[in-house]
């Protein structure tokens, strides 16, 4: 059987696995199997194997108790693949930010890489393992443990936003799963001394940016003005999971947004009947979108926003005719075959960088925000960084995520600058929205970022009049 088929297999299986996030035995469909004292001296804490199909170099399932890890160590001539299937655990290489595994992320790991992984500290984790030889010696060397110092920063619950942390709100980070099976971490933002059932929002975007940006400046300033706020990274991005990584369709981003809904509803201290949600840039088009299909969204605020299947198909300005329309699908669809034949993902790139002399002023004004450190650049961010897959747009190409925008019953806000090289998407969208409880907050001279952190011009007391005129 080989890696690709594997793969495949365990990924049809994955559904079966439950989450029990608490310390405590797993009620797991996964065998935990026996002590794995063969390699305890290995592990701090306690681990668990059992081997599945041994006989046929089947994979292993290993079992991880709270906080037990593996030493670093480097798997020499062979390529180790790991696939979560239940709780949460870390992977990290050496000098990498550590990756959040939970059910269904696929973790190749290449000869020669030094690395550990293990369980989180508040859960148990199982992946499966096994090992594709590469060279004529396979074997794997044993190094220096994970020590507690290492291991805790990457649980500890670190500020590592774009901007400053605020001392009104409790913050903490969250996980919960979506209906299709990928798990979102998300920051959770309520004021201090929160009593009762509170009005709450979910919010993300923009598109390719990650919670450390724009969404969670937005829910924390929200949180500040009284409601439960919860920002997240979508499917297959940042620390949430999904494989590959990098991917995005209108269906899962609408989706997300529901599934957030679906936690907030359930969340102690919330109030179901009065949840609303916040999209930025193509996240505000994926708002409308949500909240078409939604109804217990009762108010949406869609900010700068893109309709990301538009431009899609269209191009920017619509521009794209249908000729340079199929031409643009007959090169996504050769990356796509590509990326199927070598099992290699590609980014797009992100925002453009070094940037040219002769980039549009829009661009430019994107570099300033995605490519500053001083700014909003992030590490975890898509547009500061490698971008989506190439292919990512195909799936957009053939959408129309403002269908039914016309349809949506609750309060809908658009926000937007008139300067912004964006503003005809809330333009075009606020003409199909029905019903005078829709309304469009115009910010003079604002271009397109500037609505992204300028927080003196970011009409927050609008915002907050609508939201408490329409859920509190």
């Amino acid at each position: 059987m080989n890696l690709k088929t594997r793969i495949g297999l365990v990924s049809l299986i994955i559904i079966m696995a439950s989450f029990n996030l608490k310390a405590q035995k797993p009620s797991t469909p996964w065998p935990i199997g026996e002590p794995n004292d063969a390699y305890a001296q290995y592990f701090i804490g306690q681990s668990y194997l059992a081997p599945m199909d041994g006989a046929n170099g089947g994979p292993s399932n290993v079992t991880f108790e709270p906080g037990c890890r593996n030493n670093w160590h480097i798997h020499h001539d062979a390529v180790q693949v790991l696939v979560c299937v239940y709780g949460r655990g870390w992977y990290q290489e050496e000098g990498k930010a550590a990756v959040l595994m939970t059910p269904g992320t696929v973790i190749a790991i290449p000869a020669g890489v030094k690395h550990w992984h293990g369980a989180a500290d508040d859960s148990w984790f199982q992946h499966l393992a096994y090992h594709n030889v590469t060279g004529p010696n396979p074997s794997n060397e044993w190094l220096e443990p994970v020590n507690d110092e290492q291991y805790a920063a990457v649980n500890a619950d670190v500020w590592d936003k774009t901007f400053p942390q605020s001392d009104k709100v409790d913050h903490k980070k969250v996980y919960f799963r979506t209906r299709f099976g990928t798990t979102l971490c998300a920051d959770l933002y309520t004021p201090k001394n929160a009593s009762g059932n509170m009005p709450a929002l979910a919010v993300s975007g923009p598109y390719g940016a990650c919670k450390e940006q724009v969404s969670g400046l937005y829910a924390q300033t929200m949180a500040e003005r009284g409601y439960v706020t919860l920002a997240f990274d979508p499917s297959f991005t940042g620390e949430s999971s999904g494989e590959p990584r990098n991917m995005t369709a209108p269906n899962i981003c609408t989706d997300d947004f529901c599934s957030a809904v679906d936690y907030l509803s359930c969340l102690e201290g919330v109030d179901p009947e009065r949840i609303g949600i916040i999209g930025i840039c193509g996240w505000g088009g994926m708002a409308l979108g949500a909240a078409s299909q939604d109804t217990r969204i009762k108010a949406t605020v869609a900010v700068t926003m893109y309709d990301m299947t538009r431009v899609a198909n269209r191009g920017y300005f619509d521009s794209m005719d249908s000729d340079a329309r199929y031409a643009a699908l007959e090169a996504l669809n050769a990356a796509r075959t590509e990326e199927y034949r070598t099992g290699v993902f590609k980014g797009d790139g992100g925002v453009v960088n070094p940037l040219p002399e002769d980039a549009p002023w829009f661009v430019k004004d994107y570099y300033d925000y995605y490519r500053n450190p001083e700014r909003g650049e992030h590490s975890r961010s898509l547009n500061s960084t490698v971008g989506y897959d190439v292919t990512a747009p195909i799936s957009a190409m053939s959408s129309d995520v403002l269908a039914y925008a016309g349809e949506i019953r609750n309060a809908v806000l658009l926000v937007h600058g008139d300067k912004a090289h964006s503003y005809y998407f809330s333009q075009d969208a606020f003409k199909k929205l029905k019903g005078d409880n829709k309304e469009f907050i115009v910010v003079p001279g604002a271009v397109h970022t500037d609505l992204y952190d300028q927080v003196d011009i970011i009409p927050f007391d609008g915002i907050q009049a609508f939201l408490d005129k329409n859920l509190k």
